[in-house]
């Protein structure tokens, strides 16, 4: 392919399209691999490339004309992007997937009871907060669990809340309550005064049953040594029919999915309204 082919594409591919797929042969050629060699003529000269391209399916069929078999999964994956960029980001999770294992692409099942065993008292638990996600229901679960509903104590960070959250952080220290400090991302300026809370902080002097919870959306004024030193959490509503009928049905304990009276019609309700997306603010 020359450079003049690049701006000559079939008429039914863009130019941008084009000459990025003319992009890849030649600087794939000029490293010396020749697995893109041709590929501006295979996509010319056949119709199936077309029909390829139109596919809003593509990423789930061979290549036209055996290019699979030419390509790893990356070289793939750099075609797909030349073509539809809008599927780049589906392409990606396919290709972590197949080279690391699906692992990689599935989120992990909300586990707050994990994430409190494995704290410390010196250590923070932060909520990182996101659209449509609240954790406040799963930590009063979480202390109801534990029988300490009536020691959680919370306070939401605005104008003039800083003196109440010192108060309740020195207090819960000496009584081993847990304490809760909503949207930090509204203290920017007690910011500082809850980082120098954290590095003063003497164990010996603190209730081992002691917990320090804290919620923020990402925030450039939330104070670093305070985020890499605590336990970073995060509830992002699940995307996609299967997450949505995971987490529905990860929620439903056996008391209460066994426990209606009516259980035949509860039971095709939850399933039902399980393939709604979820909205938990």
């Amino acid at each position: 392919m020359t450079d003049d082919d690049a701006a000559a594409p079939p008429d039914w591919l863009a130019l941008s399209t084009w000459k990025k797929l003319y992009t890849l042969e030649k600087l794939a050629l000029a490293e010396g691999n020749t697995a893109f060699q041709g590929l501006g003529e295979a996509v010319t000269a056949s119709s199936d490339w077309r029909a390829f391209n139109d596919d809003d399916s593509m990423l789930e069929k061979d290549l036209p004309g055996g290019w699979d078999n030419r390509f790893n999964a990356f070289q793939r994956l750099l075609v797909v992007k030349s073509l539809r960029e809008n599927f780049l980001q589906l392409a990606v999770r396919r290709f972590v997937a197949e080279e690391l294992g699906r692992t990689y692409v599935l989120s992990p099942p909300f586990d707050l009871a994990g994430c409190f065993k494995d704290s410390q008292k010196t250590t923070p638990l932060i909520f990182v907060l996101s659209a449509g996600a609240d954790p406040t229901d799963a930590l009063l679960k979480l202390a109801r669990d534990n029988e300490y509903l009536d020691r959680l104590q919370f306070v939401s960070l605005g104008q003039g809340q800083g003196e109440k959250a010192e108060n309740l952080i020195h207090i819960g220290r000496q009584s081993g309550d847990w304490v809760c400090l909503q949207n930090c991302h509204l203290a920017n300026s007690w910011m500082p005064a809850l980082e120098r809370i954290q590095e003063l902080q003497d164990p010996n002097t603190i209730d081992d049953m002691y917990r320090l919870w804290l919620t923020s959306m990402p925030s450039s004024s939330f104070p670093v040594p305070v985020l890499q030193g605590g336990i970073k959490i995060t509830n992002e509503p699940p995307k996609g029919l299967r997450a949505n009928l995971s987490r529905t049905f990860q929620e439903i304990t056996p008391d209460i999915y066994e426990g209606c009276s009516k259980s035949r019609e509860f039971k095709k309700t939850a399933l039902w309204l399980s393939f709604f997306p979820r909205c938990d603010s």
